[in-house]
């Protein structure tokens, strides 16, 4: 039986995934995945915009907003699978999903894994060729810093890398909330 509304949670795997499910049961169904340090409260408005059309899905990726990490290590790999789990639980044979940085990598190692399962693919802010040395470098600095100070310095760096430095003034409660979800992450 489909859950209808915000913050639901599901097993999956040996995680609760929680996620938001709008918008009619027999319409075409969209799923956001967000990005690193993020989670799904980003999608609200994009959200509210297809609720009466379309089936709308955000959810919190493992470790991210309110679902748990679960004891394997993080990978991309990972996430795509839990997707596809996610999505096998909750009947949904194809979708057409959304993804934003980190959600973009997700969506296309998904896609190449079972292209069978989406109908389409919407990437905002990624790429689609692996981290260079140097990025993955420069990955493994931030999480032993995350580890050594915690997350308040990270989340501030990371929304002044999201947003432009005239955002801090005239888009107060979008580059807090940016900061207060990255501050949520659970320690890694």
């Amino acid at each position: 039986m489909r859950s209808i509304g915000k913050n639901i949670e599901l097993k999956t795997g040996n995680v609760v995934i929680s996620y938001n499910d709008e918008g009619p049961g027999d319409a075409p169904v969209v799923i956001f995945i967000h990005g690193l340090a993020l989670n799904k409260t980003m999608w609200h408005k994009q959200e509210a915009l297809l609720k009466n059309n379309y089936r709308g899905i955000a959810y919190d990726v493992r470790g991210h907003g309110k679902s748990q990490a679960g004891n394997e290590e993080f990978s991309i790999e990972l996430f795509a699978d839990d997707l596809i789990h996610f999505m096998d639980i909750l009947t949904i044979d194809k979708a057409v999903i959304c993804g934003l940085s980190m959600g973009g990598y997700i969506a296309l190692r998904a896609m190449e894994k079972y292209p069978e399962r989406f109908s389409g693919l919407v990437l905002c802010d990624t790429q689609c060729v692996a981290d260079t040395h140097e990025g993955k470098e420069k990955r493994m600095k931030t999480i032993e810093n995350i580890r050594a100070t915690g997350t308040t310095g990270f989340a501030e760096q990371n929304a002044k890398n999201i947003f432009s430095p005239v955002s801090f003034t005239t888009r107060k409660e979008e580059t807090n909330a940016v900061i207060q979800m990255a501050v949520m992450l659970p320690k890694i």
